[in-house]
């Protein structure tokens, strides 16, 4: 069906200058190629209550210091073992003894696409936007980790080019305790598509 609509499409597609809009298009399958950007001044992580200017799509990336528990039968018996291990999703744990029980994420990952985006004048759609992904790594520096929410920047150090965040205490890379984060940050700018 995919090759059926692709050889349909080839001989109606319009390709389209993506300085301006032609109404006679309307409808119609069109190919453009253009810079993307955003007149959206910054994007808002509301959450952590940071700003980042110039991006398209930001993705947070969070990892939390969790228990995970590995079980094998020996007989009518089973023998657990519990380990301490980064992970992006939360381990469940429920079913855990009570010691080796894990926090939910204080902060989870999450993609930001700005509100709007543009190819020249022709705005793109959430879904095409969606499709723009965030590679580029940005480098928390200390100008960003003064717009923390005092609660958590009190527990927060830099790290490896992000966020170390304690879950209780100081926070301490080299001795990370259970429900301990690590968060990075990755942009998408504008680029030609």
């Amino acid at each position: 069906k995919t090759a059926q609509s692709l050889e349909e499409g080839k001989d109606i597609v319009v390709s389209v200058s993506a300085k301006s809009p032609d109404p006679a298009n309307n409808g119609r399958l069109i190919h453009l190629m253009g810079q993307v950007h955003t007149p959206i001044e910054a994007i808002k992580d509301h959450e952590l209550m940071l700003s980042f200017a110039g991006i398209i799509t930001l993705k947070r990336e969070a990892e939390m210091y969790q228990w995970q528990r590995s079980c094998r039968k020996i007989g009518e018996e089973s023998i657990c073992k519990y380990k301490k291990r980064w992970e992006k999703d939360r381990i469940r744990s429920e079913k855990y003894a009570e010691e080796h029980l894990n926090p939910e994420f204080l902060i989870k990952s999450k993609t930001i696409i700005a509100d709007i985006v543009k190819i020249g004048t022709f705005d793109l759609s959430s879904d095409l936007s969606r499709k723009i992904k965030p590679s580029e790594k940005i480098v928390s520096d200390a100008p960003l980790m003064n717009q923390l929410p005092d609660g958590i920047r009190a527990r927060t150090i830099l790290y490896q080019g992000g966020f170390y965040i304690a879950h209780q205490g100081i926070p301490d890379p080299d001795a990370p305790r259970i429900g301990d984060m690590k968060i990075r940050f990755y942009a998408a700018r504008p680029a030609m598509v």
